[in-house]
């Protein structure tokens, strides 16, 4: 049996459904997703606007993850999820159709509503790979994300060049459905535990080791958003590089993950170096960003380049986060967990893209400038986070 055989044959069966519909789902938002503020900006917005949209957006999942999260720990875990995959294929088709920017703002709403079964997904994996093994299961999924991320944003992009950007975003619905089919034969097993919803909750914030690394995230999450997330439109105006190209670079970017998250997948989960790693490789993306020179007669600056396959931290974060968070999360509040960690994130990311469009507005590089001090202080906020201790028995 050749290597990958047996690679995949040691995987459980809802995890090679799940490696198959992270896949597909990568192909699809790959196409697109390096285009979000682009698409937005053709759609007639302006910075501020752009920010906006993406502001809002945020709004929807920090009112429904602990909700969503809750659910999943007190009912089943698939429902959720499959629910959350409709909402994406259908936010697909409304964006190809949004006549303008406008029409972009309930669009990306329901994008990022989305999302919501995030807690859900992560402690559908936890659960079935045990607290020990989410860190690799994590990182398989993160890999196939990946992998389907390869060639998608460098395709998206030439296809954005030669028949619009439109058209990126109805070819990601029509990917969307086969990854939504491969969710269909997962099991459904009951959560675990018959704790009520109020212990839940008590049990959860008695947790001040896990409140405290759930701050610590959202403040590196908003730290590298803040620097990267209007990066494409930054690189158009001042570096002068095309549409086409900010695909390329997309590409690179999922390269870089794929390397990145087979070394995460090998490292302990309550280890802090992957962490500090990752916010100095976007700190070490966004220097070069702003170093890079123009884009002289088509060709891509090599700094460039290598900023985008740092860029792949930002993406990759998500693996060591998720699989130190696992080994303070008993299995009845998993998802309840999860959900609160995903809703600090979600602040994160909702705040970021507000306050980069209002200092893109004065000045195209001050994100990226003022992303550079904010990661400063979050790998200093990393040495502080606890050593891991079992979670206390109730």
């Amino acid at each position: 049996m050749n290597p990958v055989a047996r690679f995949w044959s040691s995987l459980s069966p809802d995890l090679r459904w799940i490696t198959i519909a992270i896949f597909f789902s990568g192909v699809a938002e790959g196409l697109s997703f390096g285009f979000q503020t682009l698409y937005v900006q053709w759609l007639g917005a302006t910075p501020a606007q752009i920010g906006l949209v993406f502001g809002a957006a945020g709004l929807v999942t920090i009112a429904v993850y602990v909700p969503a999260g809750w659910l999943a720990d007190r009912w089943r875990r698939k429902p959720i999820i499959l629910a959350a995959w409709l909402s994406t294929l259908v936010t697909f088709t409304w964006l190809a159709l949004a006549p303008d920017w406008r029409w972009a703002v309930p669009g990306f709403m329901l994008y990022a509503l989305g999302s919501f079964s995030r807690p859900a997904f992560s402690a559908y994996i936890a659960a079935g790979e045990g607290a020990r093994g989410a860190q690799r299961a994590f990182a398989i999924t993160s890999i196939a994300w990946s992998l389907g991320n390869i060639l998608a944003p460098a395709l998206g992009g030439w296809i954005g060049e030669h028949f619009g950007l439109r058209l990126v975003f109805a070819l990601s619905g029509v990917v969307y459905i086969i990854s939504t089919l491969a969710l269909l034969p997962l099991s459904n097993p009951a959560s675990a535990g018959h704790l009520s919803g109020g212990s839940r909750f008590r049990r959860l914030f008695a947790n001040r080791q896990f409140l405290w690394q759930v701050f610590a995230f959202m403040l590196i999450v908003f730290a590298m958003n803040l620097g990267m997330i209007l990066a494409p439109n930054y690189l158009q105006a001042v570096k002068g590089i095309s549409v086409e190209q900010v695909g390329l670079l997309g590409t690179a970017a999922a390269v870089g993950l794929v390397v990145l998250n087979y070394s995460l997948g090998r490292v302990r989960p309550e280890r802090r170096s992957p962490l500090i790693l990752l916010q100095l490789a976007i700190a070490a993306a966004l220097g070069l960003l702003l170093l890079a020179p123009p884009a002289i007669a088509g060709q891509l600056p090599a700094l460039i380049i290598a900023a985008y396959l740092l860029r792949s931290a930002m993406d990759g974060i998500w693996t060591p986060m998720s699989g130190r968070l696992s080994l303070w999360l008993p299995p009845e509040i998993l998802s309840l967990g999860f959900s609160l960690r995903d809703t600090g994130v979600r602040v994160a990311m909702t705040l970021a893209p507000l306050a980069a469009g209002r200092l893109y507005a004065l000045d195209p590089a001050l994100p990226l400038q003022i992303g550079l001090g904010a990661l400063a202080v979050t790998v200093l906020l990393t040495l502080t986070l606890p050593n891991y201790r079992p979670a206390p028995a109730e």
